[in-house]
């Protein structure tokens, strides 16, 4: 009877283990198929825009707009390759970070500049309010400046053409609050 309990339990472990597996498995399939979706977008525009400047049939203002979007679109899968290289360092506790006293209103204004230009190619209001723009944090710049584009990419991204984006950097209490709406 202990044999029959000892098999039957570790049965039950081995498909609990497989069941666990094959939901990894899963979800790695779905990793990189959005991984994929993700990439294949900026590249898309890259060679489509490429093509048209190739052909040499483009006026003058469309050619200045074309290389500004094929720039754009290079720093967009230049940064979701590094999103990508972050994640893998997360995983594998490689990740190092610079923390020091930061000035939140510098690293949030460079990430409004950076996604400025996309916001004006989809007509998107972009409304950027900071309460105290001495407010200091403890953080790695970098990241920090990271996570506020990648906060303000999807708001853009996820905006209809014409439509109103706001960000907001004010301190509530001991806390630094980032907005986007």
């Amino acid at each position: 009877k202990k044999i029959e309990n000892e098999l039957e339990r570790l049965l039950l472990q081995e498909k609990a283990a497989r069941e666990e597996a094959e939901a990894a498995n899963r979800t790695k399939d779905e990793f990189l198929a959005t991984i994929s979706h993700e990439l294949r977008t900026p590249l898309t525009s890259i060679l489509g825009w490429a093509r048209m400047l190739v052909s040499g049939t483009l006026p003058e203002k469309e050619t200045r707009h074309a290389l500004q979007v094929i720039v754009q679109s290079a720093q967009s899968q230049t940064r979701l390759i590094d999103d990508i290289l972050d994640t893998s360092r997360i995983i594998t506790g490689r990740l190092k970070l610079d923390a020091h006293p930061v000035q939140i209103e510098r690293v949030f204004q460079a990430a409004v500049d950076v996604i400025r230009p996309s916001a004006e190619a989809k007509q998107i209001a972009l409304t950027v309010v900071v309460d105290d723009p001495r407010c200091t944090v403890f953080g790695d710049a970098s990241r920090l400046q990271q996570a506020i584009w990648n906060l303000l990419s999807n708001a853009v991204k996820f905006t209809d053409a014409g439509g109103r984006v706001e960000v907001r950097v004010h301190q509530q209490s001991s806390k630094v609050v980032l907005s986007v709406r």
